[in-house]
């Protein structure tokens, strides 16, 4: 027996608002194409919006955390110094050291406590 299709074209769910039916994904669930606030675009599972479980396209805990005074991307991941850091600090979290210290311009120096 087939599914009945239910229209949500037009509703809001969370920060989405949904646009016009997509065509459903690999498992046959039902997708819709929805923009958020924020102003992206893309195609969300029809029971993940009426259940909740989808509630904007990620922009929100993005924008909670910057109200916060936190920054979450800083735009250095593909840099050698990141990777450096990345590996230093990977190497002190095993030996249990703290090591970063960021100064007051924003810049970062390194220490070794030990």
């Amino acid at each position: 027996m087939a599914r009945k299709l239910i229209n949500m074209e037009g509703e809001k769910f969370g920060r989405w608002t949904v646009g016009k039916q997509v065509e459903n994904d690999r498992r046959c669930n039902t997708r819709w194409l929805c923009s958020c606030f924020c102003g992206e675009v893309r195609p969300v599972r029809a029971d993940d919006l009426r259940s909740g479980k989808s509630k904007s396209c990620g922009c929100n805990s993005d924008f909670r955390l910057r109200n916060l005074g936190l920054q979450i991307i800083h735009g250095d991941s593909k840099s050698t110094e990141y990777k450096r850091w990345c590996d230093m600090k990977k190497r002190c979290l095993m030996q249990r050291m703290v090591i970063m210290i960021i100064t007051e311009n924003g810049g970062l120096q390194f220490a070794l406590d030990g």
